[in-house]
């Protein structure tokens, strides 16, 4: 993560030219382009977020570029979109892979004409003074391989692209991100005068958990943890429940004897994902699939690694 945010930092003063954050789903790629926003000469602008993933053209393309009045039923008004809306500065384009081809056309055409842009049936071109951040949660390059993405555009917006690597690929992230979730919710979770603490067995399971939603899934269960503690100064796996409970038993399920079954549970409990039921058991990749294969016989894998 280190990496990443020195490429975020190195990149942002430059705001004429777009960045591109790819990283899996809420790994916080949204948090990361207003930290952009706020270390570019753009701070103290606008910052505005917008996601492409709605299927609708229509609808996407008049929240982006703004439409005429008359343009179509309904538009008794012109409106402003986002780029007009956001002048001066940054807008945040989330899910630019699951964009159609229309809008990424109409992206490749603002980005390469120094932001002109045409608002929905208008003939007159505006132009935007807006620096463009993206975001995808797929490689792009596989999607122009798939002929779902527009090589043109994919080169264009990917000279400064930025890879936020998943949480369960920097634990050593967990123990701060959990305190300053904790310090920031502790409010609206029921704590007036201090935030909780985290004892050690919860923090280290907290620490070796998959968590494939990321950022967005260990921040909704910090909150549920302080909820479900009442008000308790310090939180401990005895506050687990719900699908929380599995923190209960990670260090256990670790020590123990694997058996195929408990792997192919874990890899549908992790919706398939190799990697990241591999981390959930504590074992390695290769380890998985061996039990998969059937070649690895019960008891050869069943250590932890040390803590």
């Amino acid at each position: 993560m280190r990496d990443a945010l020195a490429q975020l930092r190195r990149y942002a003063a430059h705001d004429h030219a777009c960045l591109l954050l790819e990283g899996e789903r809420g790994c916080g790629k949204t948090i990361l382009a207003r930290h952009a926003h706020e270390l570019s000469p753009r701070r103290g602008r606008t910052f505005r977020a917008i996601s492409l993933a709605a299927a609708d053209d229509a609808l996407v393309s008049s929240d982006l570029f703004g439409h005429a009045k008359g343009a179509f039923t309904g538009a008794d008004s012109a409106r402003a979109g986002a780029i007009a809306s956001a002048a001066g500065g940054t807008l945040f384009l989330d899910e630019i892979g699951k964009a159609s081809k229309l809008i990424q056309g109409k992206l490749l055409h603002i980005v390469e004409e120094d932001g002109e842009f045409f608002p929905v049936g208008s003939d007159r071109p505006v132009r935007g003074d807006v620096r463009f951040i993206f975001a995808a949660n797929e490689g792009l390059v596989a999607l122009v391989d798939q002929d779902r993405f527009l090589a043109d555009l994919r080169d264009r917006i990917s000279a400064f692209a930025i890879h936020i690597p998943p949480l369960r690929d920097r634990a050593s992230d967990i123990p701060d991100l959990v305190r300053h979730t904790a310090a920031v919710r502790a409010k609206r979770c029921g704590y007036s005068d201090r935030p909780p603490s985290f004892d050690d067995a919860l923090m280290h399971a907290l620490e070796r958990d998959a968590w494939p939603g990321n950022l967005r899934e260990l921040v909704a269960a910090v909150e549920r943890l302080m909820i479900d503690a009442g008000g308790a100064p310090v939180i401990s796996l005895a506050h687990c429940t719900g699908n929380l409970e599995r923190l209960r038993g990670a260090r256990g399920a670790r020590r123990g004897t694997l058996t195929r079954p408990l792997v192919l549970q874990a890899i549908l409990d992790a919706g398939g994902n190799k990697t990241v039921a591999a981390a959930q058991l504590g074992v390695s990749r290769k380890t998985i699939h061996e039990y998969v294969k059937g070649t690895t016989q019960p008891g050869m894998h069943g250590a932890a690694p040390p803590l």
